[in-house]
């Protein structure tokens, strides 16, 4: 009766030492499942760093673009501790290079060379540079389908890690780890990607400057949630808060409440007539295989070629009058976005087959309270588009705004100051790409075939 009466008399120290013991008791419990689970990933990777090579045979070399600056600078801790130690079970030759500035992971493309893979540790800021990078250059199309990129989930935002690793969305050591094993295990598939070129008016003398393109594989925004969601770090001292928080005095803030522009689209197409180049059929000598002496006395056929498995579709017999049609949308919303079906399809629901952009357009006015209420809904649930938008399928747009002081966001670049010229977004299915091509943009030139590159997942 003694220790109780204490306790009853003493309730506020007591109630603190339960908080306090349970979250010590959490805290050992998490800190042994996560190395209970360490060590079995560290495990299968051993395994492949066992198996014998062959002597000629070079280890594999991966290298690392790591930013030091992600996830609050605990992105290099985070892979030295989850990441790293799977890589280096596995036998490979890593080599880390860490970026110092914004744009740095970018021009390291440029001479990327000696490497069998390389490796983003970063948020999608870092992925979207690199893959800039890679597809900007001379053999662009030919490296990035030959050069797979793996995702790590070390930044702030990780929508890329998160569609490629979804089913571990929750447990973020295990999606780390998840994701460094899938470069030891060599699966890979093929994505999608955006292009994003800036429109420029001609000079005075009716030259045009063109502007380097932006590539990326998740999503465009503009609006006032992308203006609140950049400002959750400035209210890192309330910790899991803060992305309320950014929600909530945000709102008083000037934000991007109107976003005015005007929107040009194409509509999706599977391939047809008009979008698809005919197939140029050369006739290929006969392949005969190897014969012996006694063989030029006995008459042998031609060895067929073998098939590739691919169906020989005749395209110029499809007939889709709406396709390269432009339509015209004059946009007056609070959000504008559009998400390429990598990042979209775990996100929403939906039935559409062919794989093309989404674009979504949000209310043309919302209030104080609505905003703040929208904002923690997205929180709630993990997902960015909780509002109810209206969406348009496209395979490619354009974006017109009518002021010059609109800022749209994407995970590699801000495009500030788009003036009235706006922005090219284009899309092209990686299944689409042997003969795709797309024609004249109302004199803004020919934009040239999409391309798609090979990731881990």
């Amino acid at each position: 009766m003694g220790i109780v009466s204490k306790l009853r008399n003493n309730w506020k120290k007591s109630v603190f030492g339960v908080c306090l013991l349970s979250y010590g008791v959490k805290y050992a419990i998490d800190y042994l499942e996560t190395q209970d689970l360490l060590q079995q990933y560290c495990e299968e990777a051993r395994s492949y760093g066992r198996q014998p090579v062959p002597v000629a045979v070079s280890p594999k070399k991966v290298t690392v673009i790591l930013n030091p600056a992600a996830k609050g600078r605990k992105a290099k801790d985070l892979f030295e501790k989850y990441c790293g130690p799977i890589l280096y079970l596995a036998g490979f030759k890593v080599s880390i290079v860490q970026t110092e500035h914004v744009g740095q992971a970018r021009s390291y493309m440029d001479i990327m060379e000696n490497t069998d893979a390389i490796v983003v540790a970063g948020g999608d800021g870092t992925v979207g540079e690199v893959i800039t990078g890679l597809l900007r250059r001379i053999d662009g199309d030919e490296v990035a389908k030959k050069l797979p990129i793996a995702v790590l989930p070390l930044g702030k935002h990780n929508d890329v890690a998160t569609a490629l690793f979804y089913p571990f969305r929750h447990n973020q050591v295990k999606m780390m780890a998840e994701a460094a094993l899938t470069v030891v295990r060599g699966t890979t598939r093929m994505v999608d990607v955006m292009k994003v070129d800036v429109l420029e008016e001609p000079n005075e003398h009716g030259d045009i400057t063109p502007n380097k393109p932006v590539y990326a594989i998740g999503s465009l925004q503009w609006g006032a949630f992308k203006d609140a969601d950049s400002r959750t770090e400035k209210y890192w001292y309330l910790g899991p808060l803060k992305r309320y928080a950014t929600y909530f005095w945000s709102s008083f803030k000037n934000l991007t409440w109107d976003c005015d522009a005007l929107v040009k689209y194409t509509l999706p197409c599977s391939g047809c007539s008009r979008c698809r180049v005919k197939k140029l059929v050369i006739e290929e000598k006969k392949v005969e295989g190897p014969r012996r002496w006694w063989q030029a006395f006995v008459p042998r056929g031609p060895i067929a070629p073998p098939k590739t498995g691919e169906e020989d579709v005749d395209y110029s017999k499809i007939l889709n009058p709406q396709c390269g049609e432009w339509h015209h949308l004059p946009l007056k919303t609070v959000e504008f976005s559009a998400t390429s079906p990598l990042v979209r399809t775990n996100l929403v629901k939906e039935d559409y087959t062919i794989p093309a952009l989404r674009l979504y357009t949000g209310p043309s006015t919302i209030s104080i309270l609505d905003f703040i209420s929208e904002g923690f809904q997205r929180v709630w649930s993990e997902q960015r588009f909780v509002l109810d938008n209206k969406d348009i399928f496209a395979q490619s747009f354009e974006l017109h705004p009518k002021e010059e002081k609109e800022d749209v966001y994407m995970p590699d670049k801000i495009f500030g100051q788009m003036y009235s010229q706006g922005i090219v977004v284009k899309y092209q299915a990686c299944q689409c790409m042997p003969d795709g091509i797309f024609g004249q943009m109302n004199g803004q030139g020919i934009v040239g075939p999409m391309l798609s590159l090979s990731v881990y997942a």
